[in-house]
């Protein structure tokens, strides 16, 4: 693709200079969103390790995307856990979101649980407060467990930060 740039040289008089581009903008930006975006997949492709070995849990890359909370798109849902949207409590208020989302232990335990949770929440920006507590911008995340019948339930609830 040739292009012309018109510009005044010393003289005052109009040159016209024409230039060949080797690559347009276009091919860079596939050329950046193939290696950069495969670079940012792939660290959310696969389950955390370190899940009752004692270690501290860790992202995996491979083809697979995280699963996420039915009512919290910007939280992922641990492997393992097992989704319940028929128990999400949702509010929209001026002040902000109150969301509570619920999901069953199925054969994982609370601790690991946490630290899936500890490992992952701050690449998606939030800042731990506590040992099951998080914080990002103006909102506040709480982890917390009980007992329903024969079923452990996680809870995670975001609510705003007054």
């Amino acid at each position: 693709m040739k292009e012309k740039n018109i510009y005044h040289n010393k003289a005052g008089r109009r040159k016209a200079r024409t230039h060949k581009r080797a690559f347009g903008f276009v091919p860079a930006i596939a050329l950046a969103a193939f290696f950069f975006g495969a670079a940012a997949s792939s660290a959310w492709s696969q389950p955390a390790s370190g899940i009752n070995t004692g270690e501290s849990p860790t992202l995996h890359t491979s083809g697979e995307y995280p699963s996420f909370f039915t009512a919290l798109t910007d939280i992922p849902l641990m492997p393992g856990l097992i989704d319940m949207p028929d128990d999400t409590l949702y509010f929209d208020k001026p002040e902000g979101r109150i969301i509570e989302a619920t999901a069953a232990l199925g054969d994982l335990r609370a601790e690991d649980v946490i630290l899936y949770y500890q490992a992952t929440l701050p690449q998606f920006g939030w800042g731990r407060v506590g040992k099951t507590s998080f914080f990002r911008e103006n909102e506040y995340l709480d982890i917390s467990f009980e007992s329903r019948g024969d079923s452990d339930l996680v809870k995670i609830m975001i609510r705003p930060a007054l």
